[in-house]
């Protein structure tokens, strides 16, 4: 199988983010990557935290890519994500998830 990730447009960088957590809920981690319109790698994160579900670990993910993009001038920014609930939930205002959600928005 031959898998081929499409770059952003010329001057856009791009957010590719991910959660997990492992069956039993016991462990969740995040990251990201951005990168550039010729695919290049710009900057990677990664964490852990303390949430039980995988909704808020991939929120987290996206908060804390976020915050790095505003802090290291990244922009103009797109954001790429697995995660098709979280997206629904940023436009139906699910209030649910407000906190992340609001936080992600304020940024």
């Amino acid at each position: 199988m031959y898998v081929k990730w499409p770059p952003p447009s010329m001057g856009i960088i791009r957010l590719n983010t991910d959660g997990a957590l492992n069956s039993n809920k016991s462990q969740a981690g995040f990251g990201g990557v951005f990168r550039n319109h010729k695919g290049d790698w710009v900057m990677g994160y990664t964490g852990h935290h303390q949430l039980s579900n995988v909704i808020d670990i991939e929120l987290m993910a996206l908060l804390r890519g976020l915050q790095i993009a505003i802090m290291h001038h990244l922009t103009p920014l797109e954001i790429q994500m697995d995660a098709q609930e979280e997206i629904t939930m940023f436009k139906t205002h699910a209030i649910q998830y407000s906190p992340l959600i609001i936080d992600c928005r304020f940024l």
